[in-house]
């Protein structure tokens, strides 16, 4: 497992592997990985976006764990860090003429 910092601003990470498969924020199994009865794939990951704690809790704040593994088809990760996923902070549209 590796865990990354990430420093810019972004609201989701996307995780694709060279198959097409797709993984969703908190797929990371913890518990199965602590206990040894590993259920986690290649892909799996956990992120943590927490910007208002950031400066208050070392443990929090921006991070991105992920799980390599070997024992796979799938041969790369397509890493997307996505900035904005709706209004990016805009609440409502102005209509110009």
């Amino acid at each position: 497992m590796f865990e990354f910092p990430f420093l810019d601003v972004r609201e989701a990470i996307d995780v694709v592997d060279s198959e097409g498969n797709t993984f969703a924020n908190e797929t990371l199994d913890f518990v199965s990985w602590f206990y040894g009865t590993d259920l986690n794939v290649f892909g799996s990951n956990y992120v943590i976006n927490d910007t208002e704690s950031i400066e208050t809790t070392e443990n929090l704040g921006k991070r991105f764990k992920l799980i390599i593994d070997g024992d796979t088809d799938a041969n790369y990760l397509d890493i997307t860090g996505i900035r904005c996923i709706d209004t990016c902070g805009v609440d409502e549209l102005l209509e110009v003429e």
